[in-house]
């Protein structure tokens, strides 16, 4: 009974470690994760103003400016910005598919991770509940076997004996073992209950 309970309670610790170890890992991993995101979420907030200025400047180009050729000028301009703009999007947009995909990859890894901890963790306590049972099973299979031995001796005892004074004496002595086992018992459960 002692051994037992000291190691549930050693594995009671083991498996709060391990625990608290999964959630470390898990919120180091969202932090990762989260501070990537604000960075691509700042880069877009810069490129969003960088873009406001843009067309700020050419408004006041166009307001400033005189003649056609300079409204041609300012127009090729607008086109290569656009084009410009577009690529730089488009390059924007890829990259955040990458870090999409590489976020997703990193967060099944950490749960693939954790995963295998508590399969190899159960694995463990499975294998000492096998043992502490088998153990426990040998323990009242012995016991049940000794009980019985002694229960077929005092059977051949009484039938053995002829009828008359010896059979009554024998009687007599299995009721007074009886009792005695039964006051043992009774002290036992007095014990544990106080």
């Amino acid at each position: 009974g002692r051994c037992k309970c000291e190691l549930l309670k050693k594995d009671r610790k083991r498996i709060t470690q391990m625990i608290r170890l999964s959630v470390i890992l898990q919120r180091c991993v969202r932090r990762r994760i989260i501070k990537r995101k604000f960075n691509f979420l700042r880069k877009q907030e810069m490129l969003r103003f960088t873009e406001l200025q843009i067309a700020l400047n050419m408004q006041y180009i166009l307001r400033k400016g005189k003649g056609h050729a300079f409204l041609k000028q300012v127009k090729a301009a607008d086109t290569i910005h656009s084009w410009l703009l577009t690529a730089l999007l488009q390059k924007i947009e890829a990259k955040k598919r990458r870090h999409d995909a590489i976020r997703r990859q990193r967060w099944s890894n950490a749960v693939k991770i954790e995963g295998q901890w508590r399969k190899r963790n159960d694995c463990k306590l499975l294998e000492k509940l096998k043992f502490v049972r088998g153990a426990a099973t040998a323990i009242q299979r012995i016991l049940r076997g000794f009980v019985d031995r002694k229960v077929a001796l005092r059977i051949r005892k009484w039938e053995s004996t002829e009828p008359g004074l010896q059979r009554i004496n024998l009687g007599s002595i299995l009721i007074e073992e009886a009792r005695n086992e039964f006051d043992r018992q009774q002290r036992e459960l007095n014990q544990m209950k106080s």
